[in-house]
């Protein structure tokens, strides 16, 4: 078993806005002819890497968001520049979808 992080690759769809500039839209109705929802962007597939880790968190409870923001981000921007090198991250939203 190694022990460095393991890897693996994924092809994932990118949003690409309209050319024109105009407010990317798709419509909520399918076209009954085609099945497809009518929108002015596209998407474009890219592979992507992906990495995995083990680093456990001192945050445990998940439970309030304000903590999660206060303990758990800070904790997580920093494991994230560690692992990445990067010099900045912007984490967006920790919630899940019902």
């Amino acid at each position: 078993m190694s022990s460095g992080p393991a890897t693996t690759t994924a092809q994932l769809f990118y949003f690409v806005a309209p050319a024109d500039g105009a407010r990317p839209y798709q419509h909520t109705n399918a076209d009954p002819l085609t099945g497809q929802r009518p929108r002015n962007y596209s998407s474009a597939e890219h592979e992507t890497g992906f990495q995995y880790f083990y680093a456990p968190s001192n945050h445990k409870s998940f439970e309030n968001d304000e903590e999660i923001e206060r303990e758990y981000y800070p904790e997580s921007i920093e494991l994230i520049k560690k692992l990445t090198g990067a010099s900045r991250v912007q984490l967006f939203d920790h919630s899940e979808s019902p």
